[in-house]
C-alpha cells in the first residue's frame, strides 16, 4: 500500500509531494486540475495494490449496453 508520494513530475505536478494517503482515497477537483495525471501515477508506482475507478474502468467492468 501507498502511504507517501514524493517527488511527483507528471503533467500536473512538478516536485510535488502527497503525504498520509490511506488504503482508500478520493480525489475530486475542477477539470485539468491533475486528477487523472495523480491517478494514472499511483497506478504506475503500486500496480499490484492500486485501482482507478475511472471511466476506462467502468467501461470494462460495469457499463451495461442494450444486448438489441
Amino acid at each position: 500500500m501507498i502511504t507517501n508520494l514524493t517527488d511527483i513530475n507528471r503533467k500536473s505536478f512538478h516536485q510535488e509531494s502527497i503525504i498520509g494517503l490511506k488504503e482508500v482515497n478520493c480525489f475530486f477537483g475542477i477539470n485539468g486540475a491533475g486528477k487523472s495525471a495523480l491517478a494514472n501515477y499511483i497506478l504506475d508506482s503500486d500496480k499490484e495494490h492500486a485501482i482507478c475507478f475511472d471511466t476506462k474502468f467502468v467501461e470494462n467492468n460495469m457499463l451495461v449496453t442494450d444486448s438489441n
